[in-house]
């Protein structure tokens, strides 16, 4: 989300200013106290845990500095890419990842914000279009667990 060299003394609201835009840590340097310290970890067998990494690790951080330099290709642009393979797993792993993500967003107090600048745009320009790409023999059970996903977070804000 940042372009050039920049520091961020508040990296929480500086997630909260990107709306919750989608994160990659593949490239990223932390200092092993700060992740031992905090507990941070992947989810594992979940799909899109570098971006619940990085909203907690914003969260968290009490500073973190972009330095604008091209090091990789973001993994979900390559074909074969687990976030490319549309089916009925690729919803399973999300639900696991949106738990974990529920759970992060309230307790580091991030859930109200979340709900009015992401969740609305990531339900349809995420999950509904990926719901399109699937297999007609498991579309029942892929909408399912997207419908499993909304409620997540529909059963906190109601």
């Amino acid at each position: 989300f940042a372009r050039g060299d920049i520091s961020f003394d508040n990296p929480r609201s500086a997630l909260i200013e990107s709306h919750f835009e989608a994160q990659s840590m593949q490239a990223c340097v932390f200092r092993s106290e700060f992740l031992l310290r905090e507990k941070l970890a992947l989810v594992e067998g979940a799909v899109g845990e570098d971006t619940l990494f990085s909203y907690e690790m914003m969260s968290r951080a009490k500073r973190m500095r972009h330095i604008d330099k091209p090091i990789h290709v973001y993994y979900a642009d390559r074909d074969g890419s687990e976030v490319n393979t549309i089916d009925v797993n690729f919803f399973r792993k999300s639900l696991a990842l949106e738990r974990e993500q529920v759970k992060m967003l309230l307790r580091d107090g991030l859930m109200d914000e979340y709900m009015l600048l992401r969740y609305s745009d990531f339900m349809s320009g995420w999950y509904q279009v990926k719901l399109a790409q699937v297999d007609p023999s498991s579309i029942a059970e892929s909408g399912a667990l997207v419908n499993e996903i909304a409620d997540l977070y529909q059963s906190i804000t109601h």
